[in-house]
Parts: structure tokens; sequence; C-alpha cells
């Protein structure tokens, strides 16, 4: 089966959806990753600049949720790693090389599941 970043949506529109066992399984799956990208957010110092919903030193994960799409994980938990400054305002982002790529695209998932 294809992975999907939110398979609830993909659930609701494939013939899967008449299997409970199924959609709990994957449900489960999702909601664990979540949980695992918001503690290695919670573990780490980005709380310290972000908020969930609002502007603290850098953008809310809302605000980010709303400006990306699974389409730059890569690219995002890159940026998480290097660290940088110029996409939001001129403070830099802290780089963070002790994550692991893994981890830090954990985090991006979790970040863009917050989208409105």
């Amino acid at each position: 089966m294809k992975q999907h970043l939110f398979p609830s949506r993909y659930l609701l529109q494939s013939n899967l959806s008449n299997n409970p066992l199924l959609i709990l399984s994957l449900l489960l799956r999702q909601m664990l990753l979540m949980i695992r990208g918001f503690k290695l957010i919670e573990g780490a110092d980005c709380l310290a600049c972000h908020k969930i919903d609002s502007k603290l030193i850098g953008p809310s994960y809302q605000d980010v949720a709303s400006k990306y799409t699974k389409a730059d994980i890569e690219r995002l938990a890159q940026k998480i790693i290097e660290g940088g400054k110029g996409n939001w305002g001129d403070i830099p982002m802290t780089p963070h090389e002790g994550l692991s790529k893994d981890d830090a695209q954990q985090m991006v998932k979790y970040i863009l599941s917050l989208k409105k």
C-alpha cells in the first residue's frame, strides 16, 4: 500500500474502508508517528522559539503548516538540521546538527499535521 501522510483521507476514498481493524491499525500508526514528532520537538529546543498557534521568535507551527505541504518534508527537515534564515524574517533558526534526518522528518510531519 502507498504511504500517505494522512491515511485517514486515503481510507475514505478507498475500498479499504470496509475493514475496521485495518483502519484502526493505520490510524493508530499515524497517531503514534505524530506523538513521536511532538516528543522530538518537546525534547529539543524548538519550543523556546516556536508555539503551536502563535508567533514567538519564529513562526507558529500552524503558520508553517499552512505555508508548506508534504512535498516539502525533505526540504524542511534539512532546514531544521542545518538552520537558516530568510524565510520568516531576519532572525536565524539555530541548526540542530545532532538530529537524524528521520527524526527531523517526523518533526515536520507533526508540524504539517497542524494545518487548519
